[in-house]
């Protein structure tokens, strides 16, 4: 199975690049979710890497998780969502709940802003938007 290629000023694949190769890599056809700011290097590596899978916009966060869960109770595979840091996290959680109550396998990737964006906000108390442009 082929990785995706190496960045080669490092030779290392960033965290979402990985993401998206380690779903490619056991077989996901199928994610539902929708792009936030903090997101938005997943959704870039879905974009530039080739893997086959197809990916359901959905219009919020709890849609996404009911969708793969359904999606997971009627193939019989693993439901996957996305969904953005923040607000996106508590909006998926019933869904998830349902998944788990029920015995639907359901896997909710979440991402977050990076660490230096964190300390740049709490060290010139910058507000995100400001945090998010300095990187």
């Amino acid at each position: 199975m082929a990785i995706a290629k190496l960045n080669r000023a490092t030779d290392t694949l960033t965290g979402a690049e990985a993401a998206v190769e380690m779903l490619k890599a056991h077989g996901v056809e199928i994610l539902f979710g929708l792009c936030g700011d903090t997101s938005l290097p997943f959704y870039d590596a879905l974009a530039r890497l080739p893997h086959g899978m197809r990916h359901i916009l959905a219009r919020d966060e709890r849609s996404a998780a009911y969708m793969a869960d359904g999606y997971a109770r009627v193939s019989g595979k693993v439901g996957v969502c996305e969904g953005p840091s923040g607000g996106g996290v508590t909006y998926i959680l019933p869904g998830l709940a349902e998944a788990n109550e029920s015995s639907v396998p359901l896997l909710c990737i979440n991402s977050d802003i990076s660490v230096s964006a964190r300390v740049a906000l709490h060290s010139d108390g910058a507000g995100p938007r400001r945090a998010h442009a300095a990187r």
